[in-house]
């Protein structure tokens, strides 16, 4: 599995990260797509709709914590290839409102 995630904000990209590193990205308010791939895999879409000045948290590792059993994982990678990466929306912080955290 390759060692870089790259972050896509609204069909661009616009980060490539490695494991364990961050990154701080600014968009404009309003609503925005976020989703992660690595190579040809990736993640499911996340929406978001931000109000100005609010700053959403994402955490993206990878699916295939089970890599291993590498002939399904192979498998998985290439035909599904989607949820390869795993992208979870964390919370969404308004400096006007008490904390959003996401269950």
């Amino acid at each position: 599995m390759a060692s870089t995630f790259e972050i896509v904000v609204d069909g661009k990209a616009v980060a490539t990260l490695r494991r364990g590193e961050s990154a701080n990205l600014e968009v404009p308010a309003g609503h925005h797509t976020v989703s992660a791939r690595v190579g040809r895999a990736g993640s499911d879409v996340i929406d978001l709709d931000l109000a100005d000045r609010d700053q959403a948290h994402v955490s993206c590792k990878s699916a295939l914590r089970w890599f291993h059993l590498w002939p399904w994982a192979l498998f998985y990678a290439i035909y599904v290839r989607r949820r390869v990466v795993d992208l979870r929306l964390l919370r969404i912080e308004s400096p006007d409102s008490a904390s959003g955290d996401i269950p």
